[in-house]
């Protein structure tokens, strides 16, 4: 097993102040992760890295590691990005768009800096490289895929009650051996960006907005795995509705536990039943594996298909995707109007041609990172049996101690059974540790001196509503107009109301099943490569992201009219005194 250990770095004060940002990995990890992913995920990422980015990426020393915790949240290091971009030659603007930069991106980060002749000659052969895995990055998906199908079939057969711990040790060397590679995948499939400045330059000699051409090519034809999950969704949704003893349970039932016994015998349980097989394996911050996955907690979905069949009838999958193929062939004429006879001949072919390279790698990207997902839930069972073990043994009070150590730690333990009573004092310092984080409200971003500033303005009085108008960055194109549902946590899902404008700090995989009872998507954080854009372009939901403060400044009943297009958010009504009332109490 891999060797990692809880970073806490000390004093940096040889190196330049860093920028440090929550952008994307407050997406996909909950606001406090536990212990062992924080460790795990640093560990990775700054692993990764380096191989993938090889001279690109400043040395440690310089600019510090891509990666490391705050107060137990994990921030990426800006600072090296942008010394990435620079490096390379690019814009720093697409690389800050794709992560989901929660400022206002300025003028000069458009255009590419200047580049040093030193640096420039070092980073070739890594430049070279890069382009190279670009052009096989079709092989390195299917292998990858392939292989952790190999691994998850294999992790199925074996019954970790009848294993020793250092075979369970073993299974997760198996995979933890795997795990920077898999990493380097991911990052390969991210490169989207590097298509984005020669379809913006087409987009603007047509005359065409960029993001409107993109956008509606990416939502038409083809679904990613995380879309396809909310289409399929809604199909059980209509299936619910047309079974009377299935509408009858939804529409009467207060407690969704029971659902299996409840429905025994009706023609929607085995559809819904696949539908778990298909999916099951995502769910509530899905890459956090101490939380439970949709197989093991459906009730998400359950509120979810019990709004759907209260409510009035949903919109059918097939009237979404009619709707989007329109709105990209008006996309697609337009653009060859604006190139002229003359333009349609290359610049055309070259558009289609990077249009359909961008999908590839958005489809390649969302199957290969829920097929990842899938791994670390079949993993589940060997860390519940191994924590087991350990509270047998006295060395944890409780099963889900386990997540506060190491897996470092753990295996120490294992080796040593004399330091195996040592974890009881671990688990109790990083417990105390994170009371005192727990109600800390972390900036998603900082340089390292204003971070003790942001510390004291923790838990001050809620922001005020202020102004009416609200600016952000279009994720997904269109319009819409409703009241608003400001949801923080996955627990708060029970609260969604159909047709209501969903705002949040940021969505991963378990929202989509909300995407199918939204008018619109409002988000604190958010990129074009997140969860948040992919599932809201495919289904056809008008969505905007970094909206500050957006779940502080909006309210349940404020009435918005959100123009994603333009990347507004504008309030129409304020909280109705009922509403009002509600949050009072």
């Amino acid at each position: 097993m891999r060797q990692f250990g809880l970073a806490h770095p000390g004093p940096q004060s040889a190196r330049p102040e860093i920028e440090w940002t929550r952008a994307n990995t407050r997406e996909v990890l909950p606001d406090l992760p536990s212990p062992q992913v924080t460790d795990f995920v640093c560990w990775v990422l700054n692993s990764a890295f380096p191989l993938y980015y090889g001279r690109l990426l400043a040395p440690e020393a310089e600019l510090g590691p891509v990666a490391r915790p705050f107060s137990g949240r994990v921030y990426f290091n800006l600072s090296q990005f942008r010394h990435i971009c620079r490096v390379a030659g690019s814009p720093e603007a697409s690389m800050l768009r794709a992560m989901g930069h929660c400022q206002a991106i300025r003028p000069e980060e458009e255009i590419a800096g200047p580049r040093l002749l030193g640096e420039a000659l070092r980073s070739t052969p890594d430049m070279l490289r890069l382009f190279f895995e670009q052009t096989t990055a079709a092989r390195r998906f299917a292998r990858g895929v392939r292989g952790i199908e190999a691994q998850c079939a294999a992790f199925s057969s074996y019954d970790p009650r009848a294993m020793s711990d250092r075979e369970i040790l073993a299974v997760f060397d198996s995979t933890y051996d795997k795990s920077v590679e898999r990493i380097v995948t991911v990052l390969v499939l991210g490169s989207v960006t590097l298509y984005e400045p020669p379809l913006r330059a087409l987009c603007a000699r047509a005359g065409v907005p960029y993001e409107r051409l993109l956008y509606c090519f990416l939502a038409a034809g083809e679904k990613s795995v995380s879309s396809q999950q909310a289409f399929d969704l809604l199909e059980l949704a209509h299936l619910a509705r047309g079974e009377e003893a299935v509408r009858t349970y939804f529409r009467e039932a207060r407690d969704l536990g029971s659902y299996a016994r409840d429905l025994a015998g009706t023609a929607w349980l085995p559809r819904f039943l696949r539908f778990l097989e298909l999916y099951g394996h995502r769910g509530i911050y899905e890459s956090e594996w101490s939380l439970p996955c949709f197989a093991e907690d459906p009730t998400p979905l359950l509120w979810t298909l019990q709004a759907h069949v209260t409510g009035s009838e949903p919109a059918r999958p097939a009237e979404i995707v009619a709707r989007q193929q329109r709105e990209w062939n008006e996309a697609w004429s337009a653009f060859q109007a604006g190139l002229g006879r003359a333009g349609r001949l290359f610049s055309s072919r070259w558009a289609l041609w990077l249009l359909r390279r961008v999908k590839r790698m958005y489809l390649w990207r969302e199957r290969y990172r829920s097929e990842l997902v899938r791994l670390g839930m079949a993993l589940r069972r060997y860390q519940r049996e191994l924590a087991g073990r350990l509270l047998a043994r006295g060395w944890l009070r409780e099963l889900g101690d386990y997540f506060f150590l190491t897996f470092s730690e753990v295996r120490g333990a294992l080796d040593d059974p004399g330091a195996g009573t040592q974890l009881l004092r671990t688990v109790e310092r990083r417990k105390a540790e994170r009371r005192l984080w727990e109600p800390l409200e972390m900036p998603l971003l900082m340089r390292e001196s204003q971070l003790p500033a942001s510390l004291a303005r923790a838990g001050q009085a809620p922001a005020e509503p202020g102004s009416g108008v609200f600016q952000g960055q279009c994720l997904s194109p269109g319009r819409a107009e409703g009241e608003v549902v400001v949801l923080h946590e996955p627990s708060e899902f029970a609260g969604m109301k159909r047709g209501a404008i969903l705002v949040a700090p940021a969505t991963d995989p378990s929202w989509t099943p909300l995407f199918t009872l939204a008018a619109g998507v409002i988000v604190e954080v958010g990129g074009v490569l997140s969860h948040a854009a992919t599932v809201a372009r495919e289904y056809g939901l008008p969505a905007i992201a970094n909206v500050k403060d957006a779940t502080r400044l909006l309210r349940d009943g404020d009435r918005v009219y959100l123009d994603a297009t333009a990347g507004l958010v504008t309030r129409v009504a304020e909280a109705s005194s009922a509403a009002a009332a509600d949050q009072a109490g």
